[in-house]
């Protein structure tokens, strides 16, 4: 059966004004736009996700509730974790393993550099950076979310924000 992990960076982000915390920038036009792109090129391409977990960053939020209007399915609700905000590896290997079993595919929102961090430990391959709006899809043969590990994802394909944006 297995299970399928799409890792995204949050769109494009306003620079912080004077005295804001870098986690309440709020996402630019072009980011919401370009947000509203992805969540129309991964309904076309069928992906319904049975959970969708964010950063609580305003940014990485606002990300999420676009996208949950076209793939998530109705009584699914965007789930916020603080601890995807300024994560690490462990961490974020962590909330995996303890994912719902009966989930199959998941979206999980957040930053770099805990992102591409993440899928260079478990798939093996070189990432280095995830740019805003960018996604990775890993997929497994695993059965269990507590069997992730280490080199135990495949990495399937990057999709670029200049596959879906046309702004």
């Amino acid at each position: 059966m297995g299970k399928e992990l799409f890792f995204i960076r949050h769109s494009l982000a306003r620079e912080a004004f004077r005295g804001q915390a870098d986690n309440e920038r709020e996402l630019s036009e072009s980011g919401s736009i370009r947000a509203m792109q992805l969540a129309s090129f991964l309904h076309e391409k069928g992906v319904k996700p049975d959970a969708l977990l964010s950063s609580a960053a305003v940014r990485a939020r606002t990300t999420a509730e676009l996208l949950a209007e076209k793939i998530l399915g109705p009584g699914k609700e965007v789930v916020f974790h603080d601890d995807l905000y300024e994560s690490s590896v462990r961490l974020m290997l962590s909330l995996i393993n303890q994912l719902e079993e009966k989930w199959k595919q998941v979206v999980i929102i957040g930053h770099n550099p805990v992102l591409p961090y993440t899928v260079e430990y478990l798939t093996g391959n070189i990432v280095e950076t995830l740019e805003a709006g960018g996604v990775l899809r890993l997929t497994t043969e695993a059965d269990k979310w507590a069997e992730i590990s280490g080199k135990t994802m495949d990495l399937q394909e990057y999709i670029a924000p200049a596959v879906y944006a046309q702004v």
